[in-house]
């Protein structure tokens, strides 16, 4: 619209001007007709003057349009880029709005969720008591089995056959457990890979995160076999005393004699897509315990957000589940333990 002005009102001040250098010849020439008299030879000072003013005349007609429309076209050059840019810019804008609404239809933090190695020595405990039948079946093949035939299968189809022996534990309610000191205490423990992974255009800051109680039960004294190792458990870096009523996670130093809480040693930021993992072990020994993660995060300057993950990396889906029991205590299904050179499960007491 200002471009089309500028056009108009040069057309109308060339128009004008033109105009005005005909009407001054015409009066002119009606002069010289009205005197009769030849004009007469102007001297060459006389004759610069109108001459140079003619010239600048046509000069200006000339000239002046096209500096004109230089200027309008540099002009409309500059407001096409910029109105270029603002399209862009517009564009770039619907774009991250919607981005925005995909992501905000889930948590600011995605998680995934895996067992822990519980090595070297881990239990599985039952709620309730299992037969001796039934727990041959549970030991799977023998060790010399294992170095004949066990040796000539592939890797995957050899871990799928312990797989499917910890997944017959787990359907007759068994926990696999580790053992863990707390605070110079020895508890039993639970231990989960947990994978954060941000899930919004601007950085996510985990500002508070700890374990919160669904549910505690008596500690369990149903059936426990043991898999001894052949050396000790390292510290936990990680971990969570679920008998705390504050669930808050820590960190321990290198002699375990003091703990922390991990966001004071750690800071946890997530870009969009960006993973950090965890390694969490989870301690109880008063009770057992089904519990979530709960994490306070925060993202865009001024937006909070409470995320809560369980064990299958989800909100809703099946709680964490850590059980106490006791290492001396009398389990009603007995207490079996692994023979180093068979893997047969032998009965202890």
């Amino acid at each position: 619209m200002f471009t089309d002005g500028v056009v108009k009102q040069s057309t109308v001040w060339c128009f004008i001007r033109y105009r005005r250098c005909m009407a001054s010849r015409r009066r002119r020439n009606r002069r010289a007709a009205a005197s009769k008299t030849p004009p007469t030879r102007q001297t060459s000072q006389e004759s610069k003057r109108p001459e140079h003013r003619k010239l600048w005349t046509w000069v200006s007609i000339a000239l002046i349009p096209l500096l004109l429309g230089g200027a309008i076209a540099l002009y409309s050059a500059r407001l096409a880029l910029n109105q270029a840019g603002e399209q862009e810019a517009r564009a770039q804008s619907g774009a991250n709005r919607a981005e925005d609404t995909r992501l905000a239809r889930f948590s600011a933090v995605l998680a995934r969720v895996r067992p822990a190695e519980h090595n070297p020595t881990f239990f599985w405990v039952f709620p309730q008591a299992l037969s001796d039948v039934s727990v041959a079946k549970l030991a799977g093949p023998s060790r010399q089995w294992w170095e004949t035939e066990g040796e000539k299968l592939p890797r995957d189809r050899a871990n799928a056959l312990w797989e499917e022996l910890d997944a017959r534990k787990r359907e007759l309610g068994g926990v696999l457990c580790t053992w863990t000191d707390v605070g110079h205490q020895g508890k039993p423990a639970t231990k989960h890979l947990v994978s954060l992974v941000g899930n919004r255009r601007e950085k996510v800051r985990v500002v508070d995160i700890r374990a919160r109680v669904l549910e505690k039960s008596p500690p369990m004294n149903g059936t426990l076999l043991e898999y001894p190792g052949q050396g000790m458990d390292d510290i936990e870096k990680v971990a969570v005393d679920l008998d705390d009523p504050s669930g808050r996670l820590t960190t321990t130093t290198a002699d375990g004699a003091t703990r922390r809480p991990l966001l004071d040693e750690k800071t946890i930021t997530l870009d969009e897509g960006e993973e950090v993992g965890l390694e969490i072990t989870a301690a109880a020994g008063a009770s057992s315990y089904r519990w979530e993660l709960e994490l306070t995060v925060e993202h865009d300057i001024a937006n909070r957000e409470t995320v809560r993950i369980r064990s299958d990396g989800t909100i809703e889906g099946p709680a964490f589940h850590t059980p106490a029991w006791k290492l001396d205590d009398t389990f009603a299904g007995g207490v079996y333990e692994q023979d180093y050179y068979t893997y047969a499960l032998i009965r202890e007491r």
